[in-house]
């Protein structure tokens, strides 16, 4: 049954995605990939086309707006159970994000979108695992457009290896609703409707929007994620899974964070 849910997933990915691996990479490090899309070459499907506006220059305060935003939303995801609700962005990887717009988004060429890979451990425990977001971002008359392929999505090494080749990504996708998760409405955002289909990992958001509606308080997400990180740590010193050595530089280095 996953097995068949994963290439219904594909062939939604695949639809209009031509255009999508003319992608050109500018930026590599060990967690964050940046590449450039041409607003011509994707979307390649005219029909789509026709409800997407023409590619502008970010504003000066762009970054600013982008992490406010990104940092109070939450994602659903569908489990193999049940349905849960995680951060859509979770403050220490919105950090790493900052830092690589800071020098992305001044040189951005016209008439291009740009595609985001990132990995990140959100707990950066033993036992927890990389997990990976791809999104697309661009800026037109309508505001700031971010579509979501992949959020959070585990990822598994390689049949043959124990390393994972994190960058082999699906396209994201501008006509397909990842059935798998729904990032929740705010009144600070609109998600993408191109006629009677609303897209709902395709989120716009404006000056305007922002101004009229007061964002809630973030909450001390990483004061939490460092108290469950120190509680797992705990457990796995308790089962001798680590010795205490191991113990003790892990735990300095989660409260340095503080």
């Amino acid at each position: 049954m996953r097995i068949l849910l994963n290439v219904i997933i594909l062939l939604f990915f695949l639809q209009c995605a031509s255009g999508f691996y003319k992608k050109e990479r500018i930026y590599l490090s060990d967690n964050t990939a940046v590449y450039l899309i041409d607003e011509d070459a994707y979307p390649d499907d005219k029909e789509l086309k026709k409800y997407i506006k023409p590619v502008k220059n970010f504003p000066d305060d762009a970054i600013k707006k982008i992490s406010l935003v990104l940092t109070n939303l939450e994602v659903e995801k569908e489990g193999m159970f049940s349905k849960d609700i995680y951060p859509l962005v979770y403050p220490q990887q919105m950090e790493q994000l900052q830092d690589v717009l800071k020098d992305i988004l001044p040189n951005v060429p016209p008439k291009k979108r740009i595609l985001i890979v990132q990995k990140f451990d959100p707990f950066r425990t033993v036992l927890s695992k990389d997990k990976r977001s791809t999104m697309l971002l661009w800026y037109d008359e309508d505001g700031y457009n971010i579509v979501f392929g992949e959020i959070h999505e585990d990822l598994l090494p390689d049949s043959f290896s124990s390393e994972t080749n994190w960058l082999d990504i699906f396209p994201v996708s501008l006509k397909q609703n990842n059935p798998k998760q729904k990032i929740l409405k705010k009144d600070f955002i609109t998600f993408k409707q191109m006629g009677d289909f609303t897209h709902y990992n395709w989120i716009i958001f404006s000056d305007v929007n922002l101004e009229q509606v007061k964002l809630p308080v973030q909450k001390n997400q990483n004061k939490d994620t460092i108290e469950e990180r120190l509680k797992k740590l705990k457990e796995l010193y308790d089962k001798n899974l680590i010795t205490k050595e191991d113990y003790e530089k892990r735990k300095k280095e989660i409260l340095q964070e503080l």
